[in-house]
């Protein structure tokens, strides 16, 4: 199921993760890390509702790392692994929820999904028309390998 959030359900939420973030940790000043790209929206809307909050451009220099949305897990899981003393928050969680495809009000004027695949294609040199499915199905496979999806 698709879920699109409009900017009030995006601000709303960024306000319950912070209340939540502040609530756990308790401290006096924060400094937030959006996990590119999607968690920089996120940390300039969160750290507006912490105590004395402002956003980082580098990880190590956070003490709060958020970001848009969990699909897998794998970035979650490396940013934990790298930086393992900095909680990580996130305003969704796909896993065990209905939603399979999340639309963020910044995303509502992007280029479809499906431009992602071409573009791949494109940026490894593979010609998108002397491609046959199955062809497509075994880069995808080697890519998806890769990311260890």
């Amino acid at each position: 199921m698709k879920t699109v959030l409009n900017e009030e359900e995006f601000k709303l939420l960024c306000k319950q993760i912070a209340s939540r973030i502040h609530e756990e940790l308790g401290l006096e000043a924060y400094r937030v890390y959006g996990i590119p790209k999607g968690g920089l929206p996120v940390a300039y809307e969160v750290s507006k509702h912490l105590p004395r909050g402002e956003v980082v451009f580098f990880a190590q220099c956070a003490n709060v790392l958020v970001d848009d949305l969990i699909d897998s897990g794998v970035t979650e899981e490396r940013y934990k692994q790298k930086y393992p003393s900095i909680p990580f928050y996130s305003l969704l969680d796909k896993r065990g929820n209905d939603y399979w495809w999340v639309e963020f009000p910044w995303e509502a004027e992007e280029a479809p999904a499906e431009d992602a695949i071409i573009r791949l294609l494109q940026a490894n040199n593979i010609s998108i028309e002397s491609l046959d499915l199955e062809e497509v199905s075994s880069h995808i496979k080697t890519a998806l390998k890769r990311y260890e999806v």
